[in-house]
């Protein structure tokens, strides 16, 4: 896992919206991420990082949002063959405390509660940062972890119809936002589709990344 020291931070990035991407790292070398702050990333070898930050901060194949430039990505890779423990969820969100971001956003779902991943996520929220997770594909049951913990923003998913999506989980849920055959872009760069498949589809980040970079 790559976090890095609030000490080494530049004052332009201070004046940003920093947002933690918790995941599988980002891959901003093949994805256009130029209108953006990016700080201090990993590479995704699974691309399930890079399609997340890409749908939450609304990048298509040829555009990026006006309000790009006031956004700072930080990227602290979890994943060790393929899966993200407690653990080392956990030891990320602290990383992130430390690096004095404003938006730590976990697209992952774990299904145990821990007193590791609970009390870094207190001391996020109780830092002032907006934590946002990803409910879960829990087909109708109850949100994974962090997501059902007070304070954090629990989004699940929606289908083309409006209704929550077969897969996702609708219980200790905030919001629900459109989750299936979402455009995004993959690691390598191309155009993908989030989809059933990959938890933290749901776009409801973007809007809200669009408000607080307006508001920075």
């Amino acid at each position: 896992m790559i976090g890095c020291s609030s000490a080494s931070i530049t004052p332009a990035v201070r004046d940003t919206v920093a947002i933690a991407l918790v995941d599988s790292g980002l891959n901003d070398e093949n994805v256009d991420f130029s209108c953006f702050h990016v700080f201090d990333t990993d590479a995704d070898d699974q691309g399930h990082g890079t399609l997340v930050a890409s749908i939450a901060a609304g990048i298509d194949e040829d555009s990026c949002p006006a309000w790009a430039d006031r956004v700072t990505w930080i990227s602290y890779s979890v994943f060790t063959a393929g899966t993200a423990s407690a653990e080392d969820v956990a030891d990320a969100i602290e990383q992130a405390i430390r690096d004095q971001v404003d938006v730590i956003n976990v697209s992952i779902a774990i299904g145990t509660d821990t007193r590791a991943l609970r009390d870094s996520v207190k001391r996020a929220v109780e830092s002032g940062i907006v934590v946002v997770a990803a409910a879960g594909n829990n087909q109708g049951m109850g949100a994974g972890y962090p997501a059902r913990y007070p304070g954090v923003i629990s989004v699940g998913s929606l289908d083309a119809a409006g209704h929550p999506s077969s897969f996702s989980a609708i219980d200790h849920v905030n919001y629900f936002a459109p989750g299936e055959d979402i455009p995004a872009v993959d690691r390598t760069g191309g155009p993908a589709a989030c989809h059933r498949d990959v938890s933290g589809c749901s776009n409801d980040l973007e809007s809200n990344l669009e408000m607080l970079a307006r508001r920075s």
